[in-house]
């Protein structure tokens, strides 16, 4: 994905020769008739997990098709130029400002009264200039549904390589040098591609970034380093990256090259089912801590041990220390059973336990990146979703 200018000085001249050698590249090669635009959104307010959400789910239901891409600093929606208007109307009108000077969204309203699991949420098609061909959903639910049983009918499967231990970072400026960030890491990337031959390298520059985003492979950053024998990711002083080089990330991707370029609504769907899975993980744990069933009348109620299912920030969940249903220091009854006792609902927190996403689009995949703790929650939700059987849900027209 680069400028237009760009792509016709290089990458056309490419395809042509590619082209002359053999007919079938025009099937595989090729450069959107389309220009498309970056816009910038700050997400600052957005609860953990809703971020995506807030940002795809007006422009799905409008459908808008988009580009999504989450940098080292901020995250950028990739629209059609001839959208651009309808963009700007629709996320304005989910509480997003839109400042002209940087072309960049600000999330304006920071209340969940526009929660994209709120009624009032849903993007009226008669509010765009121009409505889609396609109706749009009437619904995020309905969009969800649409969007896997696409995924379904094409036959496309959510996939994990779990080899591949991704950190997300960004080019170091020490304020003693004004060197560009491709200045900065030239030699680095030029070695590490010829070398190490990664499976897995997102380079992304905009003008709005102050500094170059990589999301690579964990094993590359010895390479990233202006002193050879003092490795990136042991020497804070000598590497040419910024960032937690210990948070490990994972993509899951998704093959789109059976989809068309303008499909809409996959990146909000993958979205809404990840949210999902987060809301059912919170009801789940407040039922199994809230429903426990006493009869006091019974023998086994002595030997019970009951369990309190206890929300940890990183995501994952550790049990509280057993509690037994009699013990020397309570008062028993006649028959040497406790009474039951009012037990009060843990207060669960939706933010420590929702899947924390960012999204890489490009022409012909979608990459779902998610944190290392929450990779199995993230594909349990996914593969659900993929072999759940069709249900008489209208496929996504595309």
């Amino acid at each position: 994905m680069c400028p237009r200018q760009l792509a016709d000085e290089y990458f056309a001249p490419l395809l042509e020769r590619f082209f002359q050698v053999s007919l079938s590249t025009q099937s595989r090669l090729s450069i959107s008739h389309d220009d498309f635009i970056a816009m910038q959104v700050y997400g600052e307010g957005l609860e953990a997990g809703q971020r995506v959400l807030e940002l795809t789910t007006p422009l799905a239901m409008a459908g808008i098709s988009i580009f999504f891409i989450s940098t080292y600093y901020a995250d950028y929606i990739i629209v059609p130029f001839k959208s651009k208007a309808q963009v700007i109307e629709a996320l304005e009108n989910r509480g997003f400002k839109f400042e002209i000077s940087t072309e960049a969204f600000i999330n304006n309203n920071q209340s969940s009264a526009n929660s994209p699991f709120s009624p009032i949420s849903s993007l009226s098609a008669s509010t765009l200039s121009s409505p889609p061909a396609t109706p749009p959903p009437s619904s995020l639910n309905e969009l969800q549904k649409r969007t896997f049983s696409s995924l379904r009918r094409n036959n496309i499967i959510p996939y994990v390589d779990t080899s591949l231990r991704l950190v997300q970072c960004a080019a170091h400026h020490p304020f003693s040098n004004d060197e560009s960030s491709i200045a900065i890491l030239r030699d680095a990337l030029t070695t590490a591609l010829v070398v190490d031959k990664p499976r897995f390298l997102s380079l992304t520059l905009t003008a709005a970034d102050p500094a170059a985003s990589l999301l690579l492979e964990q094993r590359l950053l010895p390479r990233f380093s202006s002193d050879p024998t003092s490795p990136a990711d042991e020497d804070e002083d000598s590497s040419l990256l910024l960032g937690s080089k210990e948070d490990i990330l994972f993509p899951i991707m998704l093959d789109l090259r059976k989809l068309p370029l303008e499909a809409t609504g996959i990146v909000c769907g993958v979205a809404s089912r990840l949210a999902d899975a987060t809301h059912n993980r919170s009801e789940d744990s407040l039922t199994a801590s809230s429903t426990l069933s006493v009869d006091s009348s019974s023998p086994t109620y002595e030997r019970s041990t009951q369990y309190v299912d206890i929300p940890m920030p990183n995501g994952a969940r550790a049990a509280s220390k057993p509690s037994k249903s009699h013990s020397p220091g309570r008062k028993v009854n006649g028959n040497g059973i406790s009474p039951p006792t009012h037990r009060l609902q843990p207060d669960f927190d939706s933010a420590f336990d929702a899947v924390e996403i960012s999204f890489l689009s490009t022409a012909r995949a979608g990459t779902i990146i998610v944190g290392e703790h929450e990779l199995h929650r993230a594909m349990d939700a996914l593969e659900a979703e993929s072999h759940e059987p069709e249900k008489g849900i209208e496929a996504l027209v595309i």
